[in-house]
């Protein structure tokens, strides 16, 4: 194919013609011909469909769905990069790595194989969406496994505001630790517009009141319910009191370790 290469670094730019990004000098592109691997999308074939997301009673995001589907017909899938999975093998350049928006899927994949999973599922925004989905769409249905994505949204990882509202409320290291790792994943994946910071101190609240709730053994019955939940997609449970306070009692790594004395309530 007919490529652009900077005329410092010799970086790939693509097919277009534009400064380099790639190094320091912003030089421009000059034109060369390359060997290639790429995709060529099928004719009339959508890159997202409702079967590739993993949420139940959630609508379809269209907008996502529509800029996805805009990307272009041919896909390079190899690139000029320091990092990544080499191309030699497949007898091209050897500055040539595999795109990372494929490289991506492909890791999903591996793990899967793995662990003897078929349905894997990938959690990322709508915006990283947009960007990598046309290059998944070639593996998501690969050797009889189908790769869906979980959107999820923002969180609000400010440090100093967190170690503020932990100061304020007093809360136990335990706590803290099953609030940032545990529970605001869990309300980014709900919350797929994102949750702001004013959500936060009602949304650790919340959790505080579960924690006290927990029982000492989940019963099994809401277990196999909360794990059909989650096998659907059903994110409802996340803020079901009842459901999340067994789910935290199951959750041994982090859920029911000891708290070591601290002269705090939690």
């Amino acid at each position: 194919m007919k490529v652009r290469l900077c005329r410092a670094c010799d970086h790939m730019t693509g097919e277009v013609d534009h400064d380099c990004r790639a190094c320091t000098t912003g030089a421009s592109t000059r034109p060369a011909n390359r060997q290639l691997l790429v995709h060529d999308r099928p004719e009339g074939q959508p890159v997202l469909e409702r079967a590739d997301f993993h949420a139940a009673r959630a609508s379809l995001p269209a907008h996502l769905m529509n800029i996805a589907h805009n990307a272009p017909r041919r896909l390079l899938l190899s690139r000029t990069r320091d990092r990544g999975i080499s191309l030699s093998p497949l007898g091209l350049d050897h500055s040539m790595v595999l795109d990372p928006r494929l490289g991506l899927h492909l890791a999903v994949l591996t793990a899967a194989a793995q662990r003897g999973e078929d349905r894997p599922v990938m959690p990322l925004t709508e915006n990283a969406a947009a960007h990598v989905a046309a290059y998944g769409a070639p593996v998501r249905r690969w050797g009889g496994m189908q790769l869906r994505y979980a959107l999820h949204g923002r969180i609000p990882y400010d440090a100093a505001a967190l170690r503020r509202l932990y100061e304020a409320h007093r809360v136990t290291p335990r706590l803290q630790r099953l609030f940032t790792e545990w529970y605001l994943p869990l309300c980014a994946w709900r919350e797929r517009a994102g949750t702001t910071p004013a959500r936060l101190p009602a949304l650790l609240k919340f959790l505080r009141r579960v924690d006290l709730a927990r029982p000492v053994t989940p019963a099994q019955e809401v277990l196999a319910q909360l794990q059909h939940s989650v096998e659907a997609g059903d994110r409802r449970w996340v803020m079901d009191a009842h459901a999340l306070a067994h789910a935290l009692a199951h959750r041994t790594d982090i859920g029911s370790q000891a708290e070591p004395p601290q002269g705090e309530t939690g």
